[in-house]
């Protein structure tokens, strides 16, 4: 054990959106790897994904006010971006911005192999 603190440090929120898509969702790996990364975000966030530096955004995120975005991989090539609000006590707020079913449609909106 490390001897940080056993239990949620992080608040993780999705749109009704996504929470419908999951609810629907038939894939259980797919399913099995949300549950996964929500239980990292929910613990250690800066360390469950990869940090995008800023002038990779798509425009669209650029007008959204953030001052971070990660990516997370999911299984079958899936992917999920997110931000993240920090406290002073070390805790925060880490919101999820986008799902994608797979890793083309990640690429294309990031303008990878474009």
């Amino acid at each position: 054990m490390s001897g940080e603190p056993v239990g949620k440090k992080f608040g993780l929120v999705v749109s009704v959106e996504f929470r419908a898509l999951y609810r629907m969702m038939k894939d259980e790996q797919m399913k099995r790897s949300i549950d996964s990364l929500a239980d990292a975000l929910e613990q250690r966030p800066l360390d469950a994904g990869a940090f995008v530096p800023k002038d990779r955004w798509p425009d669209e995120y650029r007008t959204m006010g953030l001052s971070n975005v990660y990516k997370a991989n999911l299984a079958k090539g899936a992917r999920i971006t997110y931000t993240v609000t920090l406290s002073q006590a070390g805790s925060g707020l880490v919101r999820v911005i986008e799902f994608f079913p797979t890793h083309k449609d990640y690429a294309k909106k990031f303008g990878y192999g474009l």
